[in-house]
């Protein structure tokens, strides 16, 4: 499949608009292109400029924020991060956490995932949340999340977003001015990024109407990231000025805006990310994720995502080709859309799709027999989810099916029910023969 017939798939079925780029480090566009609707209602149509919510990918102007500081010795990335709120009323929680700065930038600090999300400190999000309208009520709700802390600091990852609050903070308390002062100062006016805004701060063009897909087949509209703490997903910014930022990251020349020290930090591996798939083999560094086994390269990575919008850039460093990609719906992962890309033009061969997946599922339906069908499997769609009822004799079973991995005729799964906790049940459907063998036994699928 080619790059633009697998976009084409992708945008007219599953998000209302999408733009993206894969470009080398000269900031040469290899391939770009933007497809769909920036504004359902009014059929305005997204271009290459239009103005997305970033989500997490946020993150990476925090990291680069704390590096730039380590690099002017302000900081030092192995500090504890009491040291820096001395005159606060977190210095004597954060003095018994043994929580280093590193900690945080590679989500390794051991504080427990509250579901403390993006939604949980914005006012104005779709959910509602807690209102967090001064630093001491953030201060008192970060020692109540402290004290949950359950890990040993460095022992395991745990992606966490208030981890990157606290590193806001940081910035403030050793520059003295604001976090948004200083990332619009040293990043965002440093690189000319003309299109990139904390969203809120001003009345953005071009902007795509974020989206949130339901489940009867329609959109209903989301938000941006509005927020006091915008530190871990508050950014809003087009294809055009990503590309500046993550050249200069990774240029390693005077124009970088992190020095190859930094960078070496950030592409570091830190800790196993259990998370996609398994033979990518996916790491956390300090403010990027590194997938050690892509098409037999490494790639580093980070996505975002606000209600109503996924984002991902994508590097190969081998190759020195990196791809960025922004929609306006949560429905479709960017990271998949992202490597998918990659992978077609650097290695002309697709990765594996929800697309293509959810086309091959739609042929399993149906009713499977042993041999002299004294054993009969029935498999249907049910809230989403694909099951697979075993009936032998008058023993019957309901297994939910979770897809491991497919190939061109053949899709794995784990066949689950929760009466049998330790029991591990295998299945895979061959898709040419029409026949499913679950655990060792074969069954044949009949058109009755």
């Amino acid at each position: 499949m080619d790059i633009d017939s697998y976009l084409n798939l992708i945008v007219y079925r599953k998000v209302p608009s999408l733009t993206c780029s894969i470009f080398n480090l000269s900031n040469d566009d290899l391939y770009s292109k933007s497809l769909g609707y920036k504004c359902i209602e009014n059929k305005y149509k997204a271009d290459i400029n239009t103005n997305y919510g970033i989500g997490s990918i946020t993150k990476m102007f925090t990291a680069v924020s704390i590096l730039q500081l380590c690099e002017n010795k302000i900081l030092n990335i192995e500090d504890e991060i009491y040291l820096y709120f001395k005159e606060t009323p977190l210095y004597k929680i954060f003095r018994t956490s043994n929580i280093k700065i590193l900690h945080l930038l590679s989500h390794t600090s051991g504080i427990s995932n509250l579901s403390f999300s993006e939604s949980k400190y914005n006012t104005l999000n779709y959910l509602s949340g807690i209102n967090l309208k001064t630093n001491n009520q953030l201060y008192k709700y970060l020692e109540d999340i402290i004290s949950f802390k359950k890990k040993v600091s460095g022992t395991e990852y745990n992606y966490l977003n208030i981890g990157y609050i606290i590193l806001g903070l940081i910035i403030e308390n050793v520059s003295n001015i604001k976090y948004k002062n200083y990332v619009n100062k040293y990043i965002i006016n440093k690189l000319n990024l003309y299109s990139t805004y904390f969203a809120g701060d001003k009345q953005i063009t071009n902007l795509a109407v974020p989206y949130i897909y339901n489940n009867l087949n329609s959109y209903e509209i989301g938000t941006q990231l509005y927020s006091k703490y915008p530190q871990a997903g508050g950014i809003v910014s087009n294809i055009t000025d990503l590309k500046k930022l993550f050249i200069s990251i990774f240029l390693k020349d005077k124009y970088s805006i992190i020095n190859s020290k930094s960078l070496n930090t950030m592409t570091t591996l830190q800790k196993k990310v259990n998370y996609g798939y398994e033979s990518y083999k996916t790491y956390v560094g300090s403010g990027l994720f590194i997938n050690l086994k892509f098409n037999g390269t490494k790639l580093y990575f980070h996505n975002g995502g606000i209600m109503g919008g996924r984002a991902n850039f994508s590097y190969l460093p081998d190759h020195k080709i990196g791809c960025i990609v922004l929609t306006n719906s949560d429905n479709y992962p960017a990271e998949e859309i992202s490597k998918n890309l990659l992978s077609i033009f650097v290695n002309n061969k697709s990765i594996n799709t929800i697309v293509e997946l959810e086309k091959k599922l739609k042929l399993i339906t149906g009713n499977y027999y042993s041999y002299k069908n004294n054993t009969k499997i029935r498999i249907y769609k049910k809230n989403n989810m694909y099951v697979l009822q075993f009936m032998y004799y008058k023993n019957n079973k309901s297994y939910t099916l979770y897809t491991l991995k497919y190939t061109r005729n053949i899709i794995y799964f784990n066949a689950i029910n929760n009466l049998d906790t330790f029991q591990k049940n295998k299945c895979k459907i061959l898709l040419n023969t029409k026949q499913i063998i679950f655990n060792q036994y074969l069954f044949n699928k009949s058109y009755e």
